[in-house]
Formats: C-alpha cells, structure tokens, sequence
C-alpha cells in the first residue's frame, strides 16, 4: 500500500513492456490504481535523485499526476487502464513523461509532456505544446489558461471547462471520418495592446481568436499520432462499437484505419466574464497644490 507509483524508464518502454505489466497485473500485492507514469532516461535516477521539492520522489510524482489529473483525466493512466488498453489492441495508451531537471545545484522533477505507445511499445512523444490539442479533444478539462497572440497584442484566457465530443464514421471506400466537436467556456485574465478596440469589435475578436487556437492545437495533436499511426483517441475502437459488422469484414484495413482517417473539427467558445480593464499608474511631473 505503500506504493505511490509505477515509473518506467523511456529506453525500456521503447523495447516493450508487456511482459514487466504481466509480472505485476499478476503479483496479488499491486495496486491495480496506481498510476504509470514514463521517464526519460532510466527510472533508478528518478529514485535516487535527491530532490528539493519532495524527500520521497515516489510521493512527489503521485502528488503530480493528482495536480495534473484534477485539470485532465488524460494525465491518470492507471495500472489497470494501461493493462486493459493493451488487452483491446483498439486503443492506444498516452502516459504522462517526466525528467529529472538539474537547475544549479538542484534536482527538480518536471512533465515533459506524453509518452505515446503503439501497443506496448513507446514510439514517440507530445511536447508540452501539443498536450493540450490532445487533452481538449479528450475532453473534460477544467481549469488551464490558454495564451493567444496576434503580433504585439496577447489575449490570455482562463478555462472553466472544455469538452470534447469525437464521432467515428466509416465511409463507402472503407476509411474513417471522425467530427470532433469542442465547446470551451472561457473567462478573459489578461490583454495586451488592445487599446482602441471598441467592445463591439472585441468579443467576437476574443472568440474567433480562442477558436483558432483551439481547433489548431486539436487539428496538430492529432496529425502528429497519426504520423506515429498511434490511436490514443480510441478511433479504432470508436469504429469497432458502432460497426461490429463492418468491422469484423475490414480485415488488414484495421491496421490504417486511424492514420488514413479524416478528421474534422468544429470548436464552439463562450466568454462568460471579460474581467476588469483598468489603466496603470501614471506618475509624471505636476504642481503639488497642497
């Protein structure tokens, strides 16, 4: 019980790991909630790296992944999630990744981003930057912030929440479609050189801005798993549940069914709050009449 976690060096999830999440979906004593958790380099630095943040780096990285998971479920990949998802062979798991990070004389643990499996095997990353289009096509995000830039203004936004909805369809040529849908409910934190903007030009401005934002974070997430051919969206069992018949009939055209699929994404966003402008403090020279 005293288990927090179960790291797994990058080198070794790279060669496969069916065989280390047998020993343990077969031990009576694992935790089946645990969650899993990738990194770089081999898992012994992590547990011997002496740390400022936490003395018990094992501690630290639960209490990571619960930060993580409370903004995306995305982030808890359990024991049993992991063992199950390469059971199906029609998902693919995305583990969180992490590094140990030497900052002068201090090792600190920092998220790297998602190691991305195509089974049981590592076969790529998402970086930090494209986390997010993956995480808000998933859905059930809350609590983030999303920066916007368009030259020298910057529009900052708070999420309340985001949901992502993805429906799978199989064509006549015997391909896939899938239309994923994204509604954001957002609050304005900051802008920036957004002076002379009228309200009347600046919410749908603000809209537009967040939509664009969003629906390219998605559209880039997932043309990078496709080029690793790697269904971390669960396309493939998507198809499998609504089109059991077809399914069944598609034979070796399962294998490219997801990095031949056509994606479509539609993003609706709504600002409920646009928050307090105000001016800064302006000191300059006057006539002090008291």
């Amino acid at each position: 019980q005293h288990n927090q976690v179960l790291l797994i060096g990058a080198a070794l999830a790279e060669e496969g790991v069916r065989d280390r999440m047998d020993i343990f979906m077969r031990n009576q004593e694992t935790r089946l909630e645990v969650p899993v958790i990738i990194t770089e380099g081999r898992a012994e630095e992590v547990l011997s790296a002496k740390l400022d943040q936490e003395k018990v780096s094992g501690v630290l990285l639960s209490r990571v992944i619960q930060n993580l998971s409370a903004v995306s479920p995305c982030y808890k990949v359990r024991i049993l999630d992991f063992a199950s998802m390469l059971k199906s062979k029609t998902a693919d798991p995305a583990i969180p990744l992490i590094s140990v990070a030497r900052t002068g004389d201090k090792n600190e643990i920092q998220v790297d981003g998602m190691a991305v499996f195509k089974g049981d095997k590592m076969v790529g990353r998402l970086g930090n930057d494209d986390v997010p289009g993956y995480e808000w096509a998933m859905g059930n995000v809350e609590q983030c912030g999303i920066a916007v830039y368009d030259g020298e203004r910057k529009a900052v936004f708070h999420v309340l929440r985001i949901d992502g909805k993805r429906k799978v369809t199989l064509r006549q040529d015997g391909g896939a479609r899938v239309d994923i849908a994204v509604e954001a409910t957002l609050n304005i934190s900051e802008l920036s050189d957004f002076g002379g903007v009228s309200p009347e030009e600046l919410m749908p401005y603000l809209k537009q801005a967040a939509r664009e934002k969003i629906k390219n974070s998605v559209v880039r997430a997932f043309a990078l798993t496709q080029d690793l051919n790697t269904d971390i969206y669960g396309i493939s069992a998507a198809a499998r549940r609504r089109y059991p018949r077809q399914w069944k009939r598609m034979g070796e055209r399962r294998e490219a069914l997801f990095s031949e699929c056509e994606v479509n994404v539609s993003v609706k966003a709504d600002i409920h709050e646009t928050g307090q402008i105000t001016k800064s403090l302006e000191m300059g020279e006057g006539t002090d009449e008291n």
